[in-house]
C-alpha cells in the first residue's frame, strides 16, 4: 500500500476530535498466523470433500452426504476468510492517535482493532516489534497484540508512552508499564 493510501485509510478511521500522530503499512509477516490457518483450513476442506465424495459413491447415503456437505461449507467459509486475511495483508495498517493504537485492514472488508490506555498494562519492544495488551495467553510470549516490522520502533514506543500510556491509571499508580516493558513477561 502506498504512503498516501495508508494516510487516507488511517484518517478514515479517526473519531471526531482525534489526531493522527503516526501511521505505517504492516509488513507481509504481520498475517503469518492467518496464512497458517488458511493452509490448515484448505487441508481440512479437502479432506471433508474427499470423504464426502467417497461416502456418496460408496453408499449413496443422503444423510452422510448432507453432513459432509454442511461441514465442507463451514470449512470453506473459514478457509476463505483466512485466505482473504492473508491475501489482504497489503492493506493492513498500524496507526497511533492521541488516544489509541489502531490495527486495521480493508480486505476482505474493513476491520479495525483499537487499543486504548487500558490495553497497555504491559508493553515490550524488541527489535522492530512492539508487543502489548497483556492478557489471556496467545503465542509463546503471552502478549495478545503486536506491531511488527516498524521502521522506527523506538519512536513508536515513545509515541505510545507519551500519548496513550500516560492516560492509564496503572501508569499513574505504580509505573507498572515502565517496569513491564523492560523485558519479556516474567521480568517485571
Amino acid at each position: 500500500m502506498k504512503d498516501a493510501a495508508v494516510e487516507t485509510f488511517a484518517r478514515s478511521l479517526l473519531a471526531q476530535e482525534e489526531t493522527l500522530l503516526w501511521r505505517q503499512a504492516a509488513p507481509p509477516a504481520a498475517q503469518a498466523d492467518m496464512l497458517l490457518l488458511a493452509l490448515m483450513g484448505t487441508a481440512v476442506l479437502g479432506a471433508i470433500v474427499w470423504r464426502g465424495a467417497r461416502a456418496w459413491r460408496d453408499s449413496a447415503d443422503l444423510w452422510k452426504a448432507s453432513l459432509y456437505t454442511l461441514a465442507g461449507a463451514a470449512a470453506a467459509a473459514a478457509s476463505l476468510y483466512c485466505w482473504g486475511q492473508t491475501l489482504g495483508v497489503g492493506s493492513t495498517i498500524y496507526a497511533i492517535t492521541d488516544t489509541r493504537v489502531i490495527i486495521a485492514s480493508r480486505d476482505p472488508w474493513i476491520q479495525a482493532q483499537s487499543f486504548g490506555p487500558e490495553d497497555f498494562e504491559r508493553m515490550h519492544r524488541s527489535g522492530d516489534r512492539i508487543a502489548f495488551n497483556w492478557g489471556p495467553k496467545r503465542g509463546p510470549d503471552g502478549y495478545r497484540a503486536h506491531l511488527f516490522g516498524l521502521r522506527d520502533a523506538a519512536h513508536v514506543e515513545h509515541l505510545i508512552a507519551a500519548h496513550i500510556v500516560r492516560r492509564s491509571q496503572a501508569s499513574h499508580l505504580d509505573g507498572c508499564i515502565i517496569r513491564g516493558r523492560m523485558g519479556p513477561p516474567g521480568d517485571a
